[in-house]
């Protein structure tokens, strides 16, 4: 599985499961070819247009960082100090 399969898995799932239709995706899937995250293209398949997608160098690094997020808070000293000083107080 490519690295965009698992960065949209997720998201897809829930789509699927809350009734999304593809009129709702393909919006999302423009904002990230024009943000430069994707890069789509067209080709044939069975006499019909298909596009076909694939995450760039931009968008490998935005990946990257979303799934390192949690990592980089929890082993920042200031963030561990903020969550808990968060905690205490719902205690």
């Amino acid at each position: 599985m490519s690295k965009l399969d698992d960065f949209f898995e997720y998201q897809i799932q829930n789509d699927l499961r809350k009734k999304t239709n593809p009129s709702e995706i393909y919006p999302i899937l423009n904002r990230f070819e024009k943000g430069e995250l994707i890069k789509g293209w067209w080709e044939e398949k069975d006499n019909k247009q298909v596009k076909y997608y694939k995450i760039t160098e931009k968008g490998e690094k935005v990946l990257d960082f979303i799934r390192n997020k949690p990592k980089l808070m929890t082993s920042n000293d200031s963030w561990k100090e903020f969550f808990n000083d968060m905690k205490a107080r719902e205690e």
